[in-house]
């Protein structure tokens, strides 16, 4: 009878370890599938998003080379792994393709599972030509058509993409394989004892995949930053140089503001060479080039650069410029007050207003920049730092962020304050000041 107890319960147990041993296979199966359409999701979302900010890139006055998007989508299909891309306009029409494009064809928007690929559909807001005050007008208009830019047929925009999807179901095939395989050696309880030691460490190696693999979507994703990213830092200071060179081309004498104006635009087109080199050699991250950095004249130089933009949409910009000395890289720090005042102008209406403040506290320097301009949502506000989050057609969202990196980098703190219809305030804390 004591035999007949034991036998049985040691067959309860082994049926309890048995059981558990199957859920624990099955659920490391799920995570695995999981995982694997995760990363394919997220290699897709990043080339749309890189898609998007190129397209975005190479518009100008609302127009586009039809050379160049083409370039834009065969440099794209040429990544492993994408089998077609294509910007769709109104009733379905292909106006950019690359690829394979049977699959894109009629796609709803989002992500949908076909037997051999992952199609996703993203409606996208690009700037078009003709639509809009000032759009498409012009002299400049003129020069950009002479050059072959053309406006985009109608809207709504589709971007769509198809991600070969035989090498995720080929791993989950062999996962799911692995699974059965191991389930099927169990006969006793001393191997389902070791199989479920066995479950343990392959759990840990499941979950050093994934950790993988998200490391492999966030360095794909990195990669296409590098691309917006790049468009982003180029376009800010070639702005300021077309505003400088109108003023010049409009002046009926030539003075000694215009050949300041003429310095100037020299600085900005050699700051956005730099801007390209740097991002063309981010396969290794730039150090910090910290030194001590006087404000006032740095400041100054800054201020005067910047005013002509905002004097051009009637935007007053002032700074309150003390006579401090801090530790910083003079270069990286100016690039994130041109993202801020640059963002700032981009809120403001004419009337309104931008100060510059430097404040000093206990050995340290903040500075600010506060406008009051038309301020931002509270869902917005936790969100304004997220690469590609943003709520302008014309922006691809990584100003913020480029600061963000830029004050961790220096160990400072990024704090944003903001109210709509009261402004914002944007401040770089923690700087270090020399005594």
């Amino acid at each position: 009878m004591k035999i007949e107890k034991a036998t049985i319960g040691i067959g309860l147990a082994a049926i309890t370890v048995m059981a558990a041993s199957l859920l624990v296979l099955v659920a490391d199966y799920r995570t695995a599938v999981a995982g694997h359409r995760a990363v394919l999701l997220a290699r897709g979302e990043t080339a749309l998003d890189a898609l998007a900010a190129g397209i975005r890139a190479q518009g100008r006055m609302g127009r586009y080379r039809g050379d160049r998007l083409d370039y834009i989508f065969e440099e794209l299909i040429s990544a492993p792994g994408i089998t077609g891309v294509a910007l769709f306009g109104a009733d379905n029409e292909i106006i950019a393709s690359g690829g394979d494009t049977a699959l894109l064809i009629g796609s709803r928007t989002g992500a949908v599972w076909e037997s051999a690929a992952l199609v996703l559909s993203r409606e996208v807001s690009l700037e078009t030509g003709g639509h809009g005050p000032g759009l498409g007008q012009g002299r400049g208009a003129q020069r950009w058509e002479a050059e072959g830019f053309e406006a985009l047929p109608a809207g709504p925009y589709r971007l769509v993409i198809a991600l070969d999807t035989e090498l995720m179901y080929n791993l989950m095939s062999v996962d799911a394989a692995r699974r059965i395989l191991v389930f099927g050696e169990i006969g006793v309880f001393t191997l389902l004892c070791g199989l479920a030691a066995e479950g343990v460490l392959r759990r840990r190696r499941l979950q050093a995949a994934l950790a993988k693999a998200r490391d492999d979507a966030a360095h794909q994703e990195r990669l296409a930053r590098l691309g917006a990213g790049l468009a982003h830092e180029t376009k800010n200071p070639l702005s300021v140089v077309r505003g400088h060179a109108q003023l010049i081309a409009e002046s009926p004498e030539d003075h000694e503001e215009n050949r300041a104006r003429a310095e100037r635009i020299v600085d900005e087109i050699d700051r956005a060479v730099g801007h390209i080199n740097g991002f063309l050699s981010l396969s290794k991250p730039r150090e910090l080039e910290i030194a001590p950095l006087a404000l006032q004249p740095f400041l100054k130089a800054f201020v005067a650069l910047m005013e002509e933009e905002g004097r051009q949409k009637g935007v007053a910009i002032a700074a309150n410029i003390p006579d401090l000395v801090v530790r910083a890289d003079g270069a990286q720090l100016r690039k994130a007050l041109l993202n801020l005042v640059l963002n700032a102008l981009a809120a403001c209406a004419p009337g309104d207003r931008i100060a510059i403040a430097v404040i000093p506290s206990n050995g340290k320097v903040s500075l600010t920049v506060r406008d009051t301009g038309r301020g931002i949502a509270p869902e917005d506000l936790a969100r304004v730092t997220e690469p590609y989050f943003t709520r302008s057609e014309k922006g691809c969202g990584l100003g913020l962020a480029l600061v963000q990196q830029i004050a961790e980098g220096h160990g400072w703190t990024l704090e944003i304050q903001s109210a709509p219809g009261e402004g914002t305030t944007v401040s770089l804390c923690g700087l270090e000041s020399v005594s």
